[in-house]
């Protein structure tokens, strides 16, 4: 084997780990901020009776990231991250909100 080959090789190995590890974690991190925009929400909504927009008022910073929206029928929150990283929570009764 050539050993531009092997350089070559080992270089994009490197690059394309230095480039996954943040991408990992950056979709790990919208996974949850999705869930727990869903799950708070939802108790807001449904539990306290209050409006999402008002609920949403007390997020964390970076949380508007997080797109949510009520289906007032099913008693869900759906919330999501660019339209990629998707959650759900469901109000059921006495047991509260749950993820779907």
């Amino acid at each position: 084997m050539n050993i531009k080959y092997l350089v070559s090789a080992v270089v994009l190995a490197v690059l394309i780990g230095l480039v996954l590890g943040p991408v990992r974690r950056i979709a790990g991190d919208a996974e949850v901020g999705a869930r727990a925009v869903a799950k708070t929400a939802c108790s807001c909504v449904f539990i306290a009776e209050r409006s999402l927009e008002d609920c949403r008022k007390d997020d964390p910073p970076g949380f508007e990231l997080v797109r949510a929206s009520v289906d007032e029928q099913e008693k869900r929150i759906s919330a999501s991250v660019f339209w990629l990283i998707r959650a759900e929570a469901r109000y059921r009764g006495a047991e509260g909100c749950l993820p779907d």
